[in-house]
C-alpha cells in the first residue's frame, strides 16, 4: 500500500516538473505555446520512465535514460536555435541526473543505507525519484520566474562565445555525472576507485581549464579581435550589453576613418577602412527625418567632436528620428564618447546607437490621453503649474460637454467617442499653439490661455464650436458646452486654486441653463 501511494505522487509531481520544464525549453526557443504537445510529452515521459523501470538495474543506466529521452525530446521534437537547442537539450537532464545523485546520497546518508541500496529497496527509490523531481520543478518555476529565456537568446547574438563555454563545461559535467553513478554500483560490480578517480581528475581539470578561460580568455579575444584603445572599447561593450544598442562606430578622428563597426553585435567588415564621412553621408541622406538632418549632420561632424576636446565634456548625447526598414520613423540616442592618447597621438570617438522608440511610446501614453489625443490630467497639472512659477498670468478653463451622455444611450458608444475626439480637435484650433489643451476624462476637457486678453471671446467662440446636433437618421441629439473660467492671479496662482475656482464657475454654468460660461 505504501509503495503504491509513493508511486500515484511520483507520478503526479513527475508530470508537474515536465509541465513547467518543457514550458521552459518553448520560452527559450521562442515556440509558441503548444499546451497539448507539453502534455502528451509529459505522459510519455512518466510512461517511459514506468515502463523501463524493471530493466533499469543502475544509477548509471537511469542516468543514461534521462539524458538520452530529452536530448532527444528538445533536438528533434522542438524547433528553434540549434546552439540554443544543444545547450537547453544537455542541460534540462543533467541538472536532473545532479539532482538525482544528490538526493540519492542524501537519502543513503539519513537511512543508513549504502548508496547501491537504492536499487534494492523499491520504497527508497521512489522517495529519491520524488524529491528530485520536486527539487527539478523548483528550480524550472524559478527559471520561467527570471524570465531566463531572455539571457539565453542575447547570448546568440551578443556573445556567442559563451555558449560555447558553457557546452564545453556540460560536457565535462555529463562525464562527471556518469564517473560518479558508478560509486553507486554494488562492491562485486563496480569499477576500480583508481579509474573513477581517474575520470573524475580529467573532468575536474577541463572545467578547472574552461573557467580559466572565462576568467580571461574573453579580454584576450577582444584584444586580438579589436586593435584600438581599450578602455574605450570595454566602454563600448558595456554599452551595448546594458542598453541593448544597435551599432556602435569606433572612428578615427584625425584619419576620418572607421575602426570597427558592429550592428547588433555583428562586426560590419565592409564599413571598417572607410570614411566616417560617407557612412554618416549615407545615413543622412537616405533615413535620417528631414527635420532632424541639420542637428544630427552638426552633432556627429568630425569638427563638431574635435571642438570637445577643448573642454572637460567627452561624452554626450542627442535625438533624433530615423527611418526603419518598414518605412516608418522611429527616434534613435546616439552616444559619443571621445578619448585621446598622448602617447599614441591618437583622438578616437566611439558612437553607440539605441532605438529608443519604446521609451518616446511610454513617454506619450504618461503624457498624452489615448483617445484624443490631448494632455492628461497629470501632465495638465505639471505644465501649468511650470508656466505660473515663472509668470501669474494666464485663464484656465474647464469645459463640460452638455449631453453628451444621451449620445451614448442613443447613438452608441463608438459616436460617442468620435464626438470627443471632434470636440478635441475643435478645442486644438480654437486654441493657441503655446496654450495647454487636455482632457481630464469623460466628457470634461481643460485648457490654460497663457494670457488674460480675449477672454470672454474666447469663451463665447468655444460655445458656438461645441455647439452641434448629430442624427443616425432615427434619433437626433444636441450638445453644448457648460464653461468656468479662472483667471491667474496673485491669488489664484497654483494649478489648485484655479481649477477649484473655474469648478465653481462650472456648476454654475450648468445652474444657468448650460451652453454658457462664467469668468470669475
Amino acid at each position: 500500500m505504501e509503495q503504491l501511494v509513493l508511486t500515484y505522487i511520483f507520478i503526479v509531481t513527475f508530470i508537474i516538473k515536465d509541465l513547467v520544464m518543457l514550458r521552459f525549453i518553448e520560452k527559450v526557443l521562442n515556440v509558441p505555446k503548444n499546451l497539448l504537445k507539453i502534455i502528451l510529452l509529459s505522459v510519455l515521459n512518466i510512461t517511459i520512465m514506468y515502463l523501463t523501470r524493471t530493466l533499469v538495474t543502475s544509477m548509471s543506466m537511469l542516468c543514461f535514460l534521462i539524458l538520452v529521452m530529452y536530448v532527444v525530446e528538445v533536438l528533434f521534437l522542438f524547433p528553434g536555435n540549434r546552439r540554443i537547442k544543444t545547450i537547453v537539450a544537455l542541460m534540462i537532464p543533467l541538472y536532473g541526473n545532479l539532482c538525482l545523485l544528490l538526493m540519492s546520497a542524501f537519502v543513503s546518508s539519513v537511512s543508513g543505507y549504502e548508496l547501491h541500496a537504492a536499487f534494492t529497496n523499491p520504497i527508497l527509490m521512489l522517495i529519491i525519484r520524488i524529491l528530485t523531481v520536486f527539487v527539478t520543478a523548483v528550480f524550472s518555476a524559478w527559471l520561467l520566474k527570471i524570465d531566463a529565456d531572455k539571457y539565453f537568446n542575447n547570448l546568440v547574438y551578443q556573445n556567442p562565445q559563451k555558449l560555447i563555454i558553457f557546452f564545453v563545461i556540460e560536457c565535462a559535467l555529463v562525464v562527471k555525472v556518469f564517473t560518479v553513478s558508478l560509486l553507486f554500483l554494488p562492491p562485486d560490480k563496480g569499477y576500480s576507485l583508481i579509474a573513477i578517480a581517474f575520470l573524475m581528475v580529467v573532468t575536474n581539470t577541463v572545467m578547472f581549464l574552461t573557467a580559466l578561460f572565462m576568467l580571461v580568455g574573453f579580454d584576450m579575444m577582444e584584444d586580438r579581435k579589436i586593435q584600438s584603445n581599450y578602455k574605450m572599447i570595454d566602454s563600448m561593450y558595456k554599452s551595448l550589453l546594458s542598453e541593448n544598442s544597435e551599432v556602435m562606430t569606433e572612428i578615427d578622428c584625425i584619419s576620418g576613418k572607421v575602426l570597427n563597426y558592429l550592428f547588433r553585435g555583428v562586426k560590419q567588415d565592409r564599413l571598417i577602412g572607410t570614411t566616417y564621412e560617407k557612412v554618416t553621408q549615407n545615413v543622412i541622406e537616405k533615413q535620417i527625418h528631414p527635420d532632424d538632418k541639420l542637428e544630427y549632420l552638426n552633432q556627429t561632424s568630425l569638427e563638431h567632436i574635435k571642438l570637445y576636446l577643448n573642454t572637460d565634456v567627452r561624452s554626450w548625447t542627442y535625438e533624433y528620428r530615423l527611418k526603419t526598414d518598414n518605412g516608418i520613423y522611429e527616434w534613435y540616442h546616439d552616444r559619443i564618447m571621445v578619448d585621446t592618447d598622448d602617447e599614441l597621438n591618437s583622438i578616437t570617438a566611439v558612437i553607440v546607437t539605441t532605438n529608443i522608440q519604446n521609451e518616446k511610446n511610454l513617454e506619450y501614453c504618461a503624457s498624452f490621453d489615448d483617445l484624443t489625443g490631448l494632455y492628461n490630467r497629470k501632465s495638465i497639472d505639471e505644465l501649468i503649474t511650470s508656466h505660473l512659477k515663472e509668470d501669474t498670468v494666464g485663464a484656465l478653463f474647464i469645459i463640460d460637454i452638455d449631453n453628451f451622455k444621451a449620445i451614448n444611450d442613443n447613438l452608441g458608444h463608438t459616436v460617442g467617442d468620435a464626438v470627443l475626439k471632434e470636440v478635441a480637435q475643435k478645442l486644438s484650433l480654437l486654441f493657441g499653439t503655446t496654450d495647454i489643451v487636455g482632457r481630464l476624462g469623460g466628457d470634461e476637457f481643460i485648457a490654460f490661455m497663457k494670457t488674460n486678453n480675449n477672454v470672454q471671446t474666447r469663451a463665447m467662440l468655444l460655445c458656438n464650436s461645441i455647439k452641434h446636433t448629430y442624427s443616425d437618421g432615427k434619433c437626433d441629439v444636441s450638445i453644448s458646452a457648460s464653461v468656468g473660467i479662472c483667471l491667474a492671479t496673485n491669488e489664484h496662482d497654483t494649478f489648485d486654486k484655479l481649477y477649484a475656482e473655474a469648478d465653481k464657475m462650472l456648476y454654475v454654468s450648468k445652474e444657468q441653463g448650460k451652453n454658457t460660461f462664467n469668468i470669475v
